[in-house]
């Protein structure tokens, strides 16, 4: 991951994030490092991510972060409308 695009207290931040969610996501409550099947039946490993729900606050160390696995991750960056 690219960390040079956030500011520099992220990682720390990250951590602190996934602690706070008693490492689980946020949205749909699958633990960090689970086991889980995709479409195709195959297994991966789940893991977590500290997002920001506001992305112009990237570069704030103050930015308000939830703790979201991939897949929630990134119906919060695609919201469907309906």
């Amino acid at each position: 991951m690219d960390y040079s695009k956030y500011c520099r207290e992220f990682r720390q931040k990250r951590k602190e994030c996934l602690a706070k969610a008693n490492y689980q996501c946020e949205r749909c409550g699958v633990k960090h490092r689970s086991f889980a099947f995709n479409r195709n039946h195959e297994i991966y490993i789940v893991y977590l991510a500290a997002c920001h729900l506001f992305k112009e606050q990237k570069m704030e160390k103050d930015a308000f972060l939830v703790c979201l696995c991939m897949r929630c991750h990134y119906f919060l960056d695609h919201p469907r409308n309906f």
